[in-house]
């Protein structure tokens, strides 16, 4: 699996996400992403994943966690909808 620091992977994470809220995570050799928008979730396609498998070398990407939060009631100003991919070696 390719290192890259926290900053090389966030900076990967938007130009796949550009109009996204996104965080990175890495814990030991495990790496969480968190991409989420407010009104709905974001859109997570083949190309992505593909993307991401080509950036850190290793096809184990698993979308381990869909979350959706609701906002005002009326008008949903305040969600959050969005998944968190876990990234690991082979």
């Amino acid at each position: 699996m390719n290192t890259f620091s926290t900053e090389e992977i966030e900076a990967k994470v938007k130009e796949l996400w550009p109009h996204s809220e996104s965080s990175v995570t890495v814990i030991n050799k495990e790496i969480r992403i968190t991409v989420s928008a407010e009104y709905e979730a974001p859109g997570l396609s083949f190309r992505h994943l593909k993307s991401l498998s080509d950036f850190f070398g290793t096809d184990n990407i698993n979308d381990d966690d869909r979350f959706s939060h609701s906002g005002c009631e009326t008008c949903d100003y305040g969600s959050s909808y969005g998944f968190t991919l876990t990234v690991r070696p082979v």
